[in-house]
C-alpha cells in the first residue's frame, strides 16, 4: 500500500496523489474531481409528459477540477448541463449572509 500512496499516478479521474506524513492516506485536494448533478425528468414524447409516464435520471451537468490553489479550479459544463438550481435558473442564489470566518472554535 505504501507504494500506491507514495507515488503519484493517473487514474480514471485524472492525476492522483496522496498527502504525506500522518495524513498519508488522504488524497491531495488538487487531484480530486467533483461532479455536479441534476435529477432530470426524461420524456420521449409529449403524450408521456401528459400521462406522467416519464422516467428520471441523474444528469452530470458540470465537473470541477484542476485546483492548484483552493477555490481556483475550473468548472467544465457537460452535455447535460448547465446545472439548474431549485429556482429553475442557472444562476446560484444570492447569499443571505457572508460570514467573516467559517470555522469551529477550539472549544468545540
Amino acid at each position: 500500500m505504501m507504494g500506491i500512496v507514495s507515488s503519484p499516478f493517473t487514474g480514471a479521474t485524472g492525476r492522483i496523489s496522496f498527502e504525506g506524513g500522518k495524513f498519508f492516506k488522504r488524497r491531495r485536494r488538487q487531484t480530486i474531481t467533483y461532479g455536479l448533478y441534476n435529477f432530470k425528468e426524461i420524456c420521449s414524447n409529449a403524450e408521456m409528459k401528459e400521462t406522467g409516464d416519464c422516467r428520471w435520471k441523474f444528469a452530470l451537468t458540470n465537473i470541477y477540477s484542476d485546483e492548484n490553489v483552493p477555490g481556483n479550479g475550473t468548472w467544465t459544463e457537460m452535455p447535460d448541463g448547465p446545472f439548474i438550481f431549485s429556482s429553475g435558473k442557472t444562476e446560484g442564489p444570492i447569499l443571505l449572509d457572508e460570514p467573516e470566518q467559517n470555522y469551529l472554535s477550539s472549544s468545540v
